[in-house]
């Protein structure tokens, strides 16, 4: 297909027209937080009080519990809490000095090792549209935060789709950075080959903001033509059709502003998921200190078993997932010599309930966290900037695209990101849910 000849993504002056909101009233916030409680997002809260001054100033944010800050130790959801690290965050730090406040410290998927939020020592996360249905994880109580209005940003960590999951399951905007834009410094987890620092917002403009803060950067303005990929059948047929259709007006609303759409393909993305649970999960056993026996008694279940699956992996193993990891990588290489950004839905499905977590999918039934780590795991792989941003609505449930770029585009994904809501006429930016 080929673009109009007129458009916003043809000069891409978007990243600069797009302006974030004042911080949210501090009677609101406190109302969302004492209002949603029954979602188990939030661990703690602090007595902080956001700077007048700075680019943030006034700003609040929701730290997912997996960051050491000052004096305090996470949680990382789970009964077996960090026994080593120390804090500041640097993410954290950075944005104090821009003004704004740690607010809250927010639930999460135990120990980072799911994509549902349903496994956590402090109760299952609900999500804000239906308690019973799932808040995606592992930032579960970062995505809540920001959708009900506890708070304005919320940092989170990605490494399997941890940011982008349960924004799009709560209908807010999250963003994976390239690998290592923002330091991981003061994680729970130490420094993981595939994880990424980012931000959750209600715009893509907040989240361009809070990104530029933490990475220490100016997200400069893009001036070019954007060619954009759509990969099928691994991301779109294999989707729910409703959520299919809606990612793809999407899609065709870029087209409309000025991109190029072109079909593409990616090698290895079927491999991913197996690969990144290789290349993840011993760490963080070690880190969890799963090899003891008073510590494994402390874990959930669900995440003992999996942590104890991980015991048994070889050397031979680990090498092969790497070889993934290459394959991917070098996939989306060639991938981006062809476009300038890939579109796909951010996760397959609406929400499913937490009691019933198996969904189905254009080839099948599968378990929802393996689903949300399959769509998404692929970008932590290569270590590239991805954005999710709603896009649209199926039965009342928020339906998401990504956007994904190559290696250091994180300007030009943010660019296309702000451009994408306008072409939306703004109808998904700055929400608030308020329905019980």
């Amino acid at each position: 297909m080929c673009a109009p000849e007129r458009g916003i993504l043809r000069g891409m002056t978007a990243i600069t027209r797009s302006v974030p909101r004042e911080p949210l009233p501090a009677d609101l916030r406190a109302t969302a937080i004492e209002r949603w409680g029954h979602l188990n997002a939030v661990v703690a809260m602090t007595d902080e009080t956001p700077a007048g001054e700075g680019v943030l100033g006034g700003s609040t944010v929701a730290a997912k519990d997996v960051f050491f800050d000052r004096d305090r130790t996470p949680t990382c959801g789970s009964h077996a809490m960090p026994t080593s690290g120390a804090g500041p965050a640097a993410a954290l730090e950075r944005l104090r000095r821009a003004g704004a406040s740690v607010s809250l410290y927010a639930n999460l998927h135990e120990w980072g090792v799911g994509t549902t939020s349903a496994v956590t020592a402090l109760g299952a996360i609900g999500n804000p549209r239906d308690p019973a249905r799932m808040a995606g994880g592992s930032s579960g109580g970062c995505a809540v935060a920001v959708a009900t209005g506890m708070t304005d940003l919320a940092v989170g960590a990605d490494a399997g789709g941890s940011i982008r999951v349960p924004a799009a399951c709560c209908g807010v905007v999250g963003f994976k950075p390239t690998f290592g834009a923002v330091p991981l410094a003061g994680s729970a987890f130490g420094d993981l080959s595939v994880d990424h620092v980012g931000p959750l917002a209600r715009s893509v403009a907040a989240a361009r903001q809070a990104f530029e803060v933490m990475a220490e950067i100016h997200v400069e303005e893009v001036d070019a033509g954007i060619r954009v990929g759509i990969e099928d059948p691994f991301f779109w047929t294999r989707s729910s059709t409703a959520v299919a259709a809606a990612a793809a007006r999407a899609a065709e609303a870029l087209e409309n502003a000025g991109a190029s759409t072109v079909p593409v393909s990616i090698s290895g993305l079927d491999r991913a998921a197996s690969a990144i649970g290789s290349l993840l999960l011993p760490d963080v056993r070690r880190a969890a200190g799963a090899d003891s026996e008073d510590r494994r008694a402390l874990l959930q279940p669900a995440t003992r078993r999996l942590l104890d699956r991980v015991a048994a992996l070889t050397e031979t193993d680990i090498a092969t997932a790497r070889e993934v990891a290459t394959e991917v990588a070098a996939g989306f290489d060639r991938l981006f010599d062809e476009v300038d950004i890939l579109v796909t839905p951010t996760i397959p499905v609406v929400p499913p309930p937490i009691e019933a977590p198996i969904v189905t999918l254009g080839d099948g039934d599968m378990h929802a966290d393996l689903a949300f780590i399959t769509w998404n795991c692929p970008m932590d792989l290569a270590g590239l900037p991805s954005l999710s941003l709603p896009c649209g609505e199926v039965d009342g449930w928020p339906v998401s695209v990504s956007l994904t770029g190559r290696k250091g585009s994180d300007a030009l994904v943010l660019a296309v990101g702000i451009a994408l809501e306008d072409a939306l006429d703004r109808a998904y930016v700055d929400r608030i849910v308020t329905n019980d």
